[in-house]
């Protein structure tokens, strides 16, 4: 929740600096535009102000018979330095219809100076192509520049009172746009307003310099904002650049508005923390940590009782009563469940007082059975028909492979019960081997089949094991082998060392194979793969889950690899450590 808040904060602050922000500048630009204008119509008002002056003096009968060459005494009777300066004029100039100038008069410091220098006329006097054409029966007002700076200038046509007849002449009534005039237009616009004569760009000569008009320029500090921009001549070049600066009212206005929003926001994202934070707390928080203490509860001291938040309406007490619900359903499994282990257990008693009493009455009469038909068999207490021996031998080989199926049974409950009990001993492998060999035999020439003993790897000799059990593991492999082999194949007993260094006995046959399926099926106890080879021998299906189990209590492992059509191998991998020599060394 925290860091939705922060985000939040951070998306609403990046949206005012964006969008809040930029407008208010833009706002402040546009009233900085507009001031630069007002400046801009504040030297045209004045402009116009020495036109309204001039274009009184340019109708006057004494004015047009002075411009046309009489009245010689005009200028000393009605131009003075008093009269200049009531106008508001520093610069006076007639004019005739040719553009000739007549008369000039410039207005300082020192009084009125009649003739006006040539660095002025050296602009003024390009308006005489402005007589008969420009000024025709109207006038002209702009500003024009001087070496004693920019002039506001205001040409009017001198025509009789009666404004009859043609163009006598021009006069023209200027001003200089000194610091005089500047803090006139300053009082006037109540605005902080500066003029540079300067021209724009320093590498241009001054007539190119001059025809180079930039747009307005803004410069922003931290309180005020300066407009920069050109103000244009008669001839639409350069004349002046003026600065007006103002205060950044909107700008700060904005901060504190951005300043306060996020104030607000912080505030209000805190108290709706606060808020959510008390209704999850009450309405979520508090219930689930009730039933996770209740779950602790069950699994430390096993109470299955309700959470008592069943009665609630909302999901969690859809919640509760689903859990109080699973929690009466485990009871009921837990019941069940203690039924069937009572039940398992008293069949495990069973199944155990069974099995001995099978080991003690079953093995009791079997071995009488065989011992007396050995007795007949081998004629102890004399001679009989041949007959009587032949149904000896198969008394006594029944009574033998009953006694096999009996102790594999046994044997396998044993495993199952991990009741196994290992004798180990320093147990000769080959000799082994070779024991185990000698019994298959008979069976395998039956069968029709080559029995072969490999040893690998000749260091793998004596081995601490349980030889009885070794023996037992080899002979139901052997002869599980022979069982799934057809007649002419081979059964291959091989003796090695694993990858680790421990003993390897491997038993290799060429028979049928088995699938993946077929060998998960012949691991299990009773399982048998169903064959025409099989048929022929009988068996219960537990010696290959026997032998697994009797490898498995020697700390090794059984792995069988096999694939239809291309036999088996069964790999029976012992521990290092159960190879003698390691042993001993270690």
């Amino acid at each position: 929740m925290a860091f939705i808040a922060v985000l939040m904060i951070a998306i609403t602050w990046i949206l005012l600096k964006s969008l809040v922000t930029p407008g208010f500048e833009n706002l402040e630009a546009a009233e900085a535009k507009r001031n630069l204008l007002r400046v801009e119509q504040a030297l045209a008002a004045e402009t116009e102000a020495i036109g309204r002056n001039a274009n009184d003096w340019s109708k006057w009968d004494e004015m047009a018979a002075f411009a046309t060459g009489g009245m010689a005494g005009f200028p000393t009777r009605n131009i003075s330095a008093a009269v200049l300066r009531d106008m508001g004029v520093d610069v006076v100039f007639v004019l005739a219809a040719n553009g000739d100038p007549i008369y000039g008069a410039m207005l300082d410091e020192n009084g009125l100076t009649v003739g006006v220098p040539p660095s002025v006329t050296r602009e003024i006097l390009p308006w005489r192509s402005w007589n008969g054409a420009g000024f025709e029966g109207a006038g002209g007002d702009g500003i024009v520049m001087s070496d004693n700076g920019p002039i506001m200038l205001a040409a009017r046509s001198i025509q009789p009172t009666n404004r009859e007849g043609p163009v006598l002449g021009t006069l023209l009534f200027g001003r200089l746009i000194d610091e005089a005039a500047v803090a006139a237009i300053r009082r006037r616009l109540q605005l902080d307003v500066e003029f540079r004569f300067d021209l724009p760009t320093a590498e241009h000569s001054f007539d190119t310099a001059r025809q180079v008009v930039r747009p307005p320029v803004f410069e922003r500090r931290e309180d005020t904002l300066t407009v920069i921009g050109d103000i244009q001549d008669i001839h639409g070049h350069h004349a002046l650049t003026a600065r007006v600066a103002m205060p950044r009212d909107a700008a700060l206005a904005a901060g504190h508005a951005v300043s306060l929003a996020m104030l607000l926001m912080v505030a209000a994202c805190g108290c709706a923390l606060v808020i959510l934070w008390l209704m999850l707390n009450r309405m979520i928080i508090a219930p689930v940590r009730g039933l996770t203490r209740h779950i602790l509860s069950i699994r430390t001291a096993g109470d299955l009782g309700r959470t008592g938040l069943a009665d609630r309406g909302d999901e969690i007490g859809a919640l509760a009563r689903e859990f109080d619900a699973l929690l009466r359903r485990v009871d009921d499994l837990i019941q069940e469940s203690e039924t069937a282990r009572r039940a398992a257990e008293q069949a495990s008693r069973t199944k155990t007082q069974f099995l001995a009493s099978m080991s003690h009455e079953l093995r009791t009469p079997l071995n009488a059975i065989i011992g007396f038909s050995e007795i007949i068999r081998d004629a102890m207490f004399g001679a009989s028909s041949a007959r009587y021996q032949d149904y000896a031998e198969d008394i006594h080989s029944s009574g033998q492979h009953l006694l096999a199926l009996i102790n594999d049974i046994l044997d396998y409950s044993k495993a199952e019960a991990e009741r196994i009990e290992l004798h180990e001993e320093a147990v000769d492998l080959p000799r082994v081997i070779a024991a185990c060999r000698h019994l298959v035999e008979p069976l395998a020439r039956t069968g029709e089949i080559d029995i072969v003993t490999q040893f690998v790897d000749r260091s793998v000799r004596l081995v601490w094991a349980d030889e009885l059990r070794l023996r037992q593991i080899i002979l139901n492999l052997v002869t599980n082998a022979i069982k799934f082999t057809a007649p002419g194949g081979e059964v291959r007993m091989r003796v090695g060392r694993r990858a680790d260094g421990g003993p390897e006995i491997q038993v290799v046959d060429t028979g049928i194979g088995m699938s993946p399926e077929g060998i998960a099926k012949a691991l299990e106890p009773f399982g048998q793969i169903e064959s025409a080879l099989s048929r022929r021998h009988s068996g219960t299906g537990l010696g290959l889950p026997l032998a697994a189990h009797l490898v498995q209590a020697h700390g090794g492992e059984l792995i069988i690899e096999s694939a239809l059509g291309w036999g088996t191998t069964i790999k029976v991998g012992l521990p290092p450590a159960r190879l003698l020599e390691q042993r001993l060394s270690a």
